[in-house]
């Protein structure tokens, strides 16, 4: 399946499976043991190219290691993501809805969130129980009340995004 990301700024959540238990060095955050599972890491695309050209570096596994979730890519299997363009970073709100799930759990403190300046523990997370379609619903209702706070009249729709797929 061939898929049109938009080329406009945005936030973004990778769904990743692990099909077992994993030790792994990230940069300069040190080593880690990620669970089995089901994790979530939630980014923003706000420089050229947009939503478009990261998630295809990152689905397309293309380039060096640049960011933390780089280091964990090779070794995860990329299940779905959830994208939305909007004006502003959604990624500190995404992951404060997401950490506050039953069963959210931080695997990698510090990973995806050496910029973060809203006190995140990461924006990578790792979920005892995942229920996809709950998680799709939470995303979205925190996009809505940060739509209606700024005001914005049009209110933008978090696209999901599952299966496999090649990029250009």
């Amino acid at each position: 399946m061939s898929i049109l990301l938009p080329s406009e700024p945005g936030t973004y959540a990778l769904h990743l499976h692990l099909s077992k238990p994993l030790h792994q060095e990230i940069g300069r955050l040190g080593r880690f043991l990620f669970p089995a599972g089901e994790l979530i890491y939630v980014g923003s695309a706000f420089g050229p190219g947009g939503l478009r050209a990261r998630l295809g570096r990152h689905l397309n596994r293309a380039g060096g290691r640049r960011w933390h979730i780089d280091y964990l890519l090779p070794s995860a299997r990329l299940v779905g993501f959830w994208v939305i363009t909007f004006p502003s970073r959604l990624e500190c709100r995404w992951v404060a809805t997401l950490v506050a799930l039953p069963g959210a759990s931080c695997p990698a403190r510090g990973l995806g969130s050496s910029d973060c300046h809203h006190g995140c523990p990461a924006h990578l997370l790792a979920f005892s129980g995942f229920d996809q379609h709950a998680i799709g619903e939470r995303l979205e209702q925190s996009l809505q009340e940060v739509a209606q706070q700024q005001q914005i009249c049009e209110t933008p729709v978090t696209r999901t995004i599952w299966g496999h797929w090649d990029l250009p």
